[in-house]
């Protein structure tokens, strides 16, 4: 065999190789992208940051739970029990409302929009910067270029983490419970016993922060969500103030920031309530 032979032998394999993985990537889908689950396989659902996208974009539903590790916890079946029809959950644990609008922009391109999307508000995300990602997202699988899915077909890592292992899990049955998707609790120890046990409490600062320190912040950040209450005319915000802990209201309460958390929550509503009448749950 001629060098010119084998140059040539050589790409062609290799090109139907890639081709097999395209195939093989495209038909298991595991984050979802193009369709729902085949050839009876049930979603193996562990990677929030992976997994949102696909879910929204392939998934029947008609109500969305959002937000971070404060909805995390929430079980899909007592939200459809409380609202009624298919729920999913798309949360991000530590993420902000700009890593929402990445899954809004999702879920306002869908053909049937969701009744209902519930979002929490608290401290980090109406601190959040505006302008960059605190944490790693994969944006190419949260567009409509496919140009770009080259990363999605042939990244080693999401076939073998998500491609074989939800093949595997499908084989033995041995799926997680959808219904406790992204639940952390169980893995964590909770309870006030322990949650004292580790809590350092800081020294009493003399400084003063400003009242004013997160309004300007606080609407930025809710101005990133409004266009999605035009974009998205049918769909019911609900939005909730997540219950922190006393352990966190002591800590603001000794660097004297408890004033600028308040006026923090008060420029979010403001500000959302300036675009459209949305549903607080917990509003007192």
């Amino acid at each position: 065999m001629n060098s010119k032979r084998f140059i040539r032998l050589s790409l062609c394999l290799t090109l139907v190789l890639l081709i097999l993985v395209a195939v093989i990537q495209i038909a298991v889908d595991p984050l979802f992208q193009y369709h729902k689950p085949w050839f009876g396989m049930e979603p193996f659902v562990k990677k929030e940051r992976y997994q949102d996208a696909g879910i929204a974009k392939s998934f029947d539903f008609e109500n969305v739970i959002m937000g971070t590790s404060m909805s995390q916890n929430f079980k899909v079946k007592d939200y459809e029990e409380l609202f009624g029809g298919k729920t999913v959950k798309l949360t991000m644990e530590g993420s902000h409302p700009l890593d929402w609008t990445y899954i809004l922009d999702d879920l306002q391109n869908r053909e049937i929009q969701p009744k209902t999307v519930l979002l929490n508000l608290d401290p980090y995300t109406f601190r959040a910067r505006t302008d960059e990602l605190e944490h790693e997202l994969p944006e190419y699988l949260y567009d409509f270029n496919y140009c770009n899915d080259v990363n999605y077909w042939f990244n080693f890592q999401i076939i073998n983490d998500f491609t074989v292992e939800s093949v595997v899990r499908n084989l033995k049955h041995d799926l997680p419970d959808y219904n406790e998707a992204f639940v952390w609790t169980k893995y964590k120890s909770i309870g006030s016993e322990y949650a004292l046990e580790h809590y350092e409490r800081p020294e009493q600062s003399q400084e003063s922060v400003p009242s004013d320190k997160y309004i300007d912040l606080a609407h930025e950040n809710m101005e990133l969500l409004t266009p999605y209450f035009d974009l998205m005319p049918d769909t019911e915000f609900i939005f909730f103030c997540s219950p922190f802990s006393m352990l966190f209201w002591d800590t603001c309460e000794r660097d004297n920031s408890v004033t600028a958390h308040k006026n923090g929550y008060l420029s979010a509503i403001k500000t959302l309530r300036q675009h459209r009448t949305i549903c607080l749950a917990n509003e007192q």
